[in-house]
């Protein structure tokens, strides 16, 4: 930082310099973004202009202003905010130019604003300083708060009367202080990553995550986390830095803006004031923004949900027909009603589901309200694909101490391994069953869920490469995209279907994770100009080319498929529309060839856990009181949970502690599965 202030300062007493070093950056940004349009798009010679002077002005205009950021006693703020503004201008117009089909006037405003908006917002915040710092220097007893607040987070102080030594026990406060703040600066960027990257996802899908990601993080994710991680590093060596200053003090004094003296404080009051202001603001604001405040609480209060509604899905509840269906089951990942248009049941000006949307309303779909709707109970544990596919194949949400689920999985190698699910109930009843996804089984211990007897088997990106599928290291986003997913899936149907069994299939989809706002295959083209819509149309596209293909096939008429979204988008893509006021975002539903008609499938309040008993009911299969698990049998006119207790009552419940839940589902089953 020294080093950095000597050369700024050089360049203070030389404007001219400063001014070509602008420039000159202005010019290498532009130069390397002017490459990248050349690599999108055809284009002509005034659109290339065009585009390149934007970031050139503004680079130019968010420093020209001030002839040197030295004159500020903020300026290593501005030099930080200089190349983070650089960096995500120029991130942020790679993607735009991805995503962008060719250089319409449309493209060219939302150039602008991803260059000029933050320069616009740059420029007024500085005239607002200065007429600050002009009113305080007329008296303004307000504006000199203002002034002094300044002071105190500048990053030049002045220490006074610095010890040489310090005591064992100082020594050992100070460690105990830098732990603290590292602790601090870890939870400060946990939490700004989250606000960026997963704003609706708290402290129960993060910690499950993290427990058993099992290095199933994707590169991009890899990428981000590590980016992420040298940023809490640096803010943990400044916060560090400046403790030990303090530490080594009897005095601070705090430089005015005019580059004068200003107040004196006592350096132990200073050092509180920093060890206790950093940490409750850093853990407050992660708190708040993971929910972990609802967490404990939930940790601490107990429901009897289970005690008092749960239904063992046992045998002689559950009655096959003999001529048993088959069941193909397609989760589509963050697919969610809200990506057709408002006269469907959506929020979109375009519908980008149109496909998906005729097979809903051809076929059986069952929806909250009169149009495309779905599951109305939506919270941590069913908003993500593990959580949200233990609902829909057991009837229970998953809510439990993680360290107990680790210590469990070590001692049984199972997951849940005395929940009855729906793959149970499948092979006590002569299914063969495959669960097919383009990622890691490993991520989040799916294959410690499924999978279990011999006639189950998982096919994942390891078993792609293991048969030559695919080469050695192959990895896109998550695995290997939707495309060949749907094509690997139809050879193993195919090999399934001609075994004489009834089979089950499981199929997941990937290329629509809203983290990395989707993914666009070979096949998705860019109708949309936006690589989100690309990817929702691509998928919807490619179901139906699965369907119809179905079609073609002698066992189609026997056979079951049911489409779900298996969570609504954790992430709000660019340029969607997700959120209104009074609307309720609903995951996708389908049921095509099902084997009974419903009671009433519009106007009714559902959760995932409805999915248990209903999928069997699709099959043909008769439920004795309308319930397994925690769910109905939406064909049937039995009221659900939901409507029985109520969407937020059954939602807080379900999230509550259950003694039932950790007492029966991890303890060791009675029956071995392989």
């Amino acid at each position: 930082m020294r080093i950095l202030s000597y050369y700024l300062s050089k360049i203070k007493r030389n404007p001219a310099s400063y001014m070509i070093l602008v420039l000159a950056a202005a010019l290498a940004v532009t130069a390397r973004l002017m490459a990248a349009v050349l690599c999108y798009f055809e284009t002509s010679f005034p659109d290339i202009l065009v585009f390149s002077l934007c970031p050139f002005l503004s680079i130019a205009l968010f420093w020209l202003p001030n002839l040197s950021p030295t004159r500020s006693p903020l300026w290593l703020y501005r030099v930080v905010g200089f190349g983070v503004f650089i960096v995500m201008g120029y991130v942020r117009s790679v993607y735009y130019l991805m995503d962008e089909p060719y250089p319409s006037p449309h493209a060219l405003g939302k150039w602008f604003l991803i260059w000029l908006r933050p320069v616009i917002i740059f420029l007024a915040a500085l005239l607002l300083h200065r007429l600050f710092s002009y009113l305080a220097s007329k008296g303004w007893k307000l504006f000199k708060v203002y002034r002094h607040f300044l002071a105190a987070v500048q990053p030049y102080f002045r220490t006074e009367k610095s010890q040489k030594a310090l005591t064992v026990g100082r020594k050992i406060a100070l460690c105990f202080g830098c732990a603290l703040l590292t602790v601090s600066a870890v939870m400060l960027t946990a939490t700004v990553f989250l606000r960026i990257h997963f704003p609706s996802m708290d402290i129960e899908a993060i910690l499950f995550t993290i427990e058993f990601a099992n290095d199933g993080y994707t590169p991009d994710m890899a990428r981000k986390l590590i980016f992420y991680a040298c940023i809490a590093a640096a803010a943990a060596i400044l916060l560090s830095v400046r403790l030990v200053r303090l530490t080594r003090a009897e005095s601070v004094t705090f430089i005015r803006p005019d580059r004068k003296p200003g107040f004196r404080l006592n350096a132990g009051y200073a050092r509180i004031a920093v060890l206790v202001a950093v940490p409750v603001v850093s853990a407050t604001s992660l708190f708040i923004e993971t929910s972990t405040f609802s967490y404990i609480s939930n940790l601490i209060h107990t429901s009897t949900i289970y005690e008092q509604h749960y239904v063992v899905p046992t045998d002689d509840l559950i009655t096959f027909p003999e001529e048993k269906k088959n069941l193909i089951y397609i989760y589509l990942e963050s697919f969610e009603n809200t990506y057709t248009t408002p006269e469907n049941g959506g929020l979109q000006d375009i519908d980008f589901m149109p496909e998906l949307t005729d097979l809903a309303n051809s076929n059986i779909s069952f929806s909250n309200g009169d149009k495309l709707g779905g599951s109305t109970v939506y919270c941590s544990s069913v908003g993500y694909t593990m959580g949200a596919t233990i609902a829909q194949t057991s009837g229970v949400v998953l809510m439990t101490p993680l360290g107990r689920m680790r210590n469990k999985m070590g001692e049984l190698n199972c997951f849940l391994p005395s929940l009855r699910r729906l793959e149970d109930i499948l092979h006590d009843n002569g299914y063969t069953q495959l669960f097919i996804e383009g990622s890691d089984s490993n991520f989040a211990a799916y294959n410690s869920y499924v999978g279990r007897y011999e006639d189950s088997s998982v096919f994942d990106l390891n078993s792609a490469i293991d048969e030559g599928l695919l080469p050695e290291h192959y990895f896109e986003m998550w695995g290997f995209e939707d495309c060949k997913m749907f094509a690997y899936s139809k050879q193993k149907i195919e090999k399934l279907a001609g075994s004489g069994k009834p089979f089950a299939v499981t199929m997941y989809t990937m290329d629509t994770h809203s983290f990395e706002e989707g993914y666009r295959c070979e096949l998705c083209g860019n109708r949309f100009g936006n690589r989100f819509a690309n990817s929702v149309s691509c998928t919807s596209r490619q179901v139906k080319d699965f369907i119809d293909w179905l079609k073609t096939k002698p066992y189609y008429d026997d056979t079951v498929i049911i489409i779900t979204g298996d969570h609504i988008a954790e992430h709000v893509p660019e340029g969607l529309e997700l959120e209104q006021e009074g609307y309720v975002r609903t995951p996708y539903n389908c049921f095509i060839n099902a084997a009974k008609q419903p009671a009433d499938s519009k106007n009714r309040q559902f959760s995932p856990m409805d999915m248990f008993p209903t999928t069997l009911s699709a099959l043909g299969a008769e439920i004795k009181g309308d319930r397994l698990g925690l769910g109905t049998d939406l064909f049937s006119s039995a009221p659900t949970l939901c409507e029985e207790l109520g969407t937020e009552e059954l939602t807080s419940q379900v999230q509550l502690k259950s003694d039932y839940f950790n007492r029966e589902f991890w303890k060791e089953a009675e029956t071995p599965q392989n």
